[in-house]
């Protein structure tokens, strides 16, 4: 039943547009598009979407998605300086992702530890892209990490009523230095 009215909604959005991008090749005015695009929606229309929208937002795992991702508000300052959080996230995935897989591979022996690393780079499929990807993305992490720092100094989201948020990032930030200090001991 999703897929049907999934489908009923994105062509309801497809010949709105079509009307749109015809209206501009006519040559008529912005308000005279504007107001043609809204028409073209039709009440059927509408309820269709609204009826096929019901069961993901009233379902309990589509329902978080939906009020943390299409219905979130957002400010009207919002910038392109707003998506280093969501960077780090995708980077912090491939980093997951490509640490597994190397750590299939290698092997934390003195004596086997190069060796293991050249079976990495020369044997294993793709594996150079692999390792390369995870040495380049633990740096583009902190640089990722220190933007969002500055674009949270910039905007003050430090000042009140985030303030236990920005202490929790902190706490974070402190691991991360810790951790980028220490390093990764593996067997002794």
């Amino acid at each position: 039943m999703h897929s049907v009215c999934l489908h009923v909604y994105t062509f309801t959005q497809l010949h709105s547009y079509t009307v749109c991008i015809k209206n501009i090749i006519k040559g008529y005015s912005l308000t005279k598009i504007i107001v043609n695009f809204v028409n073209s929606f039709s009440y059927d229309q509408i309820i269709k979407s609204y009826y096929c929208m019901r069961p993901i937002k009233t379902n309990a795992l589509t329902g978080i998605f939906n009020d943390f991702f299409v219905d979130s508000p957002m400010p009207t300052n919002i910038s392109y300086m707003w998506n280093f959080g969501s960077l780090l996230g995708a980077t912090l995935a491939l980093q997951i992702a490509t640490g597994v897989t190397l750590a299939m591979h290698y092997c934390p022996n003195t004596d086997l530890a190069f060796s293991s690393v050249e079976h990495i780079m020369r044997d294993v499929n793709s594996g150079y892209i692999i390792r390369y990807a995870h040495a380049n993305g633990a740096s583009m992490f902190f640089i990722l990490v220190y933007l969002h720092i500055a674009r949270g100094l910039y905007y003050g989201s430090y000042a009140k009523p985030r303030v236990m948020l920005w202490s929790v990032g902190v706490i974070i930030l402190l691991l991360l230095i810790i951790i980028a200090f220490l390093g990764f001991s593996g067997q002794k």
